[in-house]
């Protein structure tokens, strides 16, 4: 559920903002990659270093 660059889009933070209207407390996620080289499909999201440097 990733969108351009390997990055969360709207698709996955409205999933998780149905999910936390449910009433769940906890919410723990899976599959969120740290480096790009350890991918277990296509579509997954990754968050690395790389993706930091987009806030700045």
């Amino acid at each position: 559920m990733s969108g351009t660059g390997q990055l969360p889009d709207s698709r996955l933070v409205t999933l998780y903002r149905t999910w936390s209207q449910g009433g769940s407390r906890l919410l723990i996620t899976g599959n969120v990659m740290v480096h790009d080289a350890a991918m277990t499909g296509p579509g997954g999201v990754v968050l690395d270093g790389a993706v930091a440097k987009l806030g700045e």
